[in-house]
């Protein structure tokens, strides 16, 4: 019996909005949820009060809820995305500043990036906004009576109790908190492969046999359209076209920092021999380390639609702007990605058709995303960032760059369509459900 209609919790934020939301969750086909930032840019501007900036946690978790969203679209099915981060009250704000704040200041200096991979596994679910997250996700989701789709593990643990959902291991990795509630027969997981099915089913002692789909992962089938527009064979009759990225947290911004220094000569010249298109995310601090490096070099930086420019730069203070500059300039245009093997930008960039180059992982998940894009002979790790611009000349005297290319173009089906089998799988576990 579906639950009566309540005003949202006057601790709340947007309570409007979230009352809203909570309607159309109940009505689509395919619900969504997931936590990755605030999206304030998208609620009337007499209704933001305590909030004192957008925060960003995760533009993978993000973008590949995004992916199903459009997914769904394409399916014909009617679908909603709610992130509850944007309704927390102002008591738990702090919370959120705080965990941002962690976040980034964790990956911005050595020491303490290799005190989180330490601790990442242990820690990550006892994090400020574990508490914050709960009483508008619950709310917004409480008529729901089919099941959801979540893409993040916390998400999904806050909901088993009284929803049906289908959580997205968004990695070819299990991490501990998927496990919590595996026993729950609410709870179905989609997975990357079948290694990781293997591997999710031998950590834990509950039966998953039928609980598991094999899907891929979520890339957004607008960037998998982008690999239509890539032609190894035209590597050799132009510059090279690098895009070089951080991440939703601004990770590896040191190594980042070495590469572009190390192919200033080659953007400097009488005649560029590259094309260098640098992603700053929502970082403030990354947007200026490029405009400095643009003038300390005498580099102009060419509009962000300017496909022909020797060197531009990508920023926004929104991460859905900033996620949508790179499906229309990023993804459709490089044929080299820099970018830490990831769960957003390292699948979204083989599935375009673009070869990777990899900073330095996070943790031991993104350490498996190398692993398998490296087997696929669609990437390879950078060595020594401060001497970038030598492995990348061996590396095209080589004709690297257009193997790369030529392997991410043949990847395997589960690689390209991920988003819409999860959305299948959601569709799949309702029907089932129903019956």
């Amino acid at each position: 019996m579906p639950r009566p209609h309540l005003p949202a919790p006057k601790q709340l934020s947007f309570r409007h909005s979230l009352h809203h939301e909570r309607h159309l969750m109940e009505q689509v086909d395919v619900p969504i949820v997931t936590v990755s930032s605030t999206f304030l840019e998208a609620f009337p501007r007499s209704e933001i009060r305590h909030h004192s900036q957008e925060i960003v946690l995760s533009r993978a978790h993000y973008s590949q809820a995004i992916a199903c969203l459009i997914a769904a679209v394409r399916l014909s099915r009617t679908t909603w995305l709610v992130d509850p981060t944007n309704y927390v009250s102002a008591a738990d704000w702090p919370k959120l500043l705080l965990t941002e704040k962690v976040a980034e200041t964790l990956v911005r200096h050595d020491f303490l990036l290799q005190v989180r991979r330490l601790i990442e596994n242990r820690a990550r679910d006892k994090l400020p906004i574990s508490g914050a997250i709960d009483d508008p996700l619950l709310y917004v989701t409480d008529r729901v009576t089919h099941p959801i789709l979540s893409l993040h593990y916390e998400t999904a643990n806050l909901l088993v109790p009284t929803h049906k959902v289908l959580s997205v291991v968004t990695d070819p990795y299990i991490r501990p908190q998927y496990l919590i509630h595996a026993a729950n027969p609410n709870l179905h997981f989609a997975v990357f492969d079948q290694a990781t099915k293997k591997e999710l089913i031998s950590k834990t002692s509950a039966d998953l046999t039928s609980k598991i789909y094999v899907t891929g992962p979520p890339v957004d089938p607008r960037i998998v359209d982008c690999r239509r527009s890539k032609r190894p064979t035209t590597l050799t009759t132009r510059p090279l076209r690098l895009g070089l990225t951080t991440g939703g947290t601004g990770t590896n911004k040191p190594e980042i920092e070495a590469i572009l220094d190390s192919l200033a000569p080659r953007l400097t010249g009488r005649t560029a021999t590259l094309q260098l298109l640098c992603y700053a995310g929502t970082h403030p601090d990354f947007k200026t380390m490029f405009i400095n490096f643009a003038r300390r070099h005498q580099v102009t930086i060419g509009a962000p639609h300017d496909a022909q420019a020797e060197f531009r730069l990508l920023s926004a203070d929104h991460l859905m702007a900033a996620n949508e500059l790179l499906v229309d300039h990023l993804f459709p245009w490089a044929d080299i990605v820099i970018t830490k093997p990831s769960g957003d930008m390292a699948y979204e960039s083989g599935s375009a058709g673009a070869g990777l180059l990899f900073l330095k992982p996070l943790g031991p998940w993104e350490e498996a995303i190398e692993e398998r894009f490296t087997k696929l002979k669609i990437g390879q790790d950078i060595p020594d960032p401060h001497r970038f611009a030598d492995q990348l000349i061996k590396l095209e005297q080589q004709n690297w760059p257009a193997t790369a290319q030529t392997a991410a173009l043949k990847l395997p089906s589960l690689y390209l369509h991920g988003a819409t089998n999860i959305v299948k799988a959601l569709l799949k576990m309702t029907k089932n459900f129903n019956n």
